[in-house]
């Protein structure tokens, strides 16, 4: 091979094919590196106290916003969002800080209103932090329903949560499922219903409540979860849910009412 065909080898961009058909491009110039920047389509988050440690980055960097505790441009910079309701908090050190906004609800919502998983930087971060990071990387698994023995009014989807949560209380009425043993249950046709509030920390928002119907999607997410706390949730024991004759009883209590038309 010629010293000019070697040259011209050198110089092109290669292409590597890796799993799961994604192909990457290897960058050899700082021109093929600043252009590829420049085009970058998946969101990058800069999560600190303020943007000031990469100010200016976003004139290089396509899609690159910051979330700020502190904002030092009053609104006027669109690529910084600073949550509105931050109570009077005094943290200790920048992890307390991102950690912070890592669990506020407003930053929540923007990250998954930006529609593709982002990729998030920190100027300083802890154990806690990085498993605030995957709990956002999974996104809460959409609503179930309520079981129609929580559902007052059968024209609504509102469930009757106070009412499930007393029905709890009483250990004769509930009993212990592993989520591998709800997932068969479910496969092979049985309704399971969450008995707790089930809620994994960080991030600290529910996806099971009493008198849900648990699904496929909650029980995965829940096995995808990396983080050291889930209240409602007994690990060694598993979920608490609703006994099949505990629900089939209510429904029958309801049916005999007047409103459903017979006499009790």
């Amino acid at each position: 091979m010629s010293m000019k065909n070697e040259e011209k080898k050198r110089n092109q961009v290669q292409e590597t094919p890796e799993p799961q058909g994604l192909i990457v491009k290897m960058i050899r110039t700082i021109a093929e590196l600043r252009d590829f920047m420049r085009h970058n389509k998946r969101p990058i988050c800069f999560i600190s106290a303020s943007p000031f440690n990469l100010m200016g980055i976003e004139g290089w960097v396509g899609n690159f916003t910051f979330i700020s505790y502190i904002d030092p441009f009053d609104g006027r910079h669109p690529n910084v969002f600073v949550p509105s309701n931050i109570p009077g908090i005094e943290p200790k050190s920048f992890e307390e800080i991102t950690n912070y906004l890592l669990q506020h609800p407003e930053v929540i919502d923007h990250i998954t209103r930006l529609g593709v998983r982002p990729v998030v930087l920190f100027l300083m971060f802890d154990e806690k932090t990085e498993a605030l990071s995957l709990a956002l990387q999974q996104p809460l698994p959409p609503f179930s329903s309520f079981h129609p023995a929580f559902r007052p009014n059968m024209e609504t989807e509102d469930g009757d949560m106070g009412q499930a949560n007393d029905l709890a209380m009483e250990d004769d009425n509930c009993e212990y499922l592993q989520p591998a043993d709800a997932e068969r249950a479910i496969s092979g046709g049985r309704v399971v219903v969450s008995a707790s509030l089930v809620v994994p920390y960080p991030p600290g928002s529910p996806i099971l409540v009493p008198g849900q119907v648990i699904d496929i999607p909650s029980l995965k997410y829940l096995r995808a979860l990396d983080v050291r706390e889930i209240h409602g949730f007994e690990h060694e024991l598993g979920l608490w849910i609703f006994r099949e004759e505990t629900l089939s009883k209510v429904l029958s209590a309801r049916k005999s009412t007047p409103e459903h038309g017979v006499e009790s």
